[in-house]
């Protein structure tokens, strides 16, 4: 840990938590956080029996696959800690495009993972809510990977590393260690150089960049393309007329591939 609370770049220290069956790892690790955790905690499940994704969906979690949630102490505002959706996201892709270079790993807004329009991971950021001065005490980010199984009866296309990779398959516990070290090193970028940086880095990953998408939004259905992410990480649309709108919640569908109902802005101190 650094002087100023914040964590280093590399060789972060991390307290594992590992079970073989949890109803959630992020729900363990959000209780740990409320009871004073450090940052780089991880709960690690083998399976789990209610994991979940985006407005509480069910996450299938047999064994075979990665689940873990880490906490962080950001020190950051709500705005601010909403970024580590994007940072978190592009950390998981980081590794997956190591593991798999000939597939192409693309990243859906917010925080899920595609290989070759098919999803692989998707990630919940949550956290708690803001103290008296403004900044969140603690964020636990939840990783989904599938590595030797994906769920068969789903609405939208998914695959795994196994389904992905001929021959063997990296364990668990080696992809852990490789998100872990990935996060720590997007992390310090975002520190470093701000979100411009990883927005710059996570648009050039982006699935569906200048397709038309349509959003199920809570005023109504929204269509238009999808031109960029603002520096907020707002998903804009252009519409009819050169029309501009910025979507920060809401399901999206893609015409030219996958729907997908995990996909909303990630809430933070809700």
């Amino acid at each position: 840990m650094t002087t100023d609370g914040h964590p280093p770049a590399i060789a972060t220290p991390i307290a594992i938590e590992r079970f073989e069956n949890i109803p959630s790892t992020s729900d363990l690790a959000k209780k740990r956080a409320e009871d004073g955790a450090p940052s780089w905690t991880a709960i690690v499940a083998s399976s789990q029996s209610a994991g979940r994704g985006q407005h509480q969906r069910h996450w299938v979690s047999p064994p075979g696959n990665l689940y873990c949630s880490v906490i962080l102490r950001p020190e950051t505002s709500p705005a601010e800690s909403a970024e580590l959706s994007f940072v978190s996201a592009l950390a998981a892709s980081d590794v997956l495009s190591e593991l798999l270079p000939e597939s192409d790993v693309r990243l859906k807004w917010p925080n899920d993972v595609l290989i070759s329009g098919k999803k692989i991971a998707g990630l919940l950021l949550e956290a708690g809510p803001a103290e008296p001065n403004g900044l969140v005490p603690w964020i636990v980010i939840g990783l989904g990977l599938n590595i030797s199984s994906y769920p068969e009866d789903i609405e939208y296309p998914v695959t795994s590393i196994h389904a992905e990779r001929k021959g063997s398959y990296p364990s668990p516990a080696t992809l852990l260690s490789e998100y872990l070290d990935a996060l720590s090193l997007r992390l310090a970028e975002w520190r470093e150089a701000g979100f411009s940086a990883i927005r710059t880095a996570w648009l050039i990953r982006a699935y569906g960049l200048g397709d038309t998408a349509t959003v199920h939004h809570a005023d109504g259905d929204i269509r238009g393309i999808f031109i960029d992410i603002d520096e907020n990480g707002g998903f804009i649309l252009e519409m009819e007329e050169g029309k501009r709108r910025t979507i920060t919640g809401g399901a999206i569908y893609f015409d030219s591939g996958p729907g997908s109902g995990d996909q909303t802005h990630t809430s933070i101190g809700r």
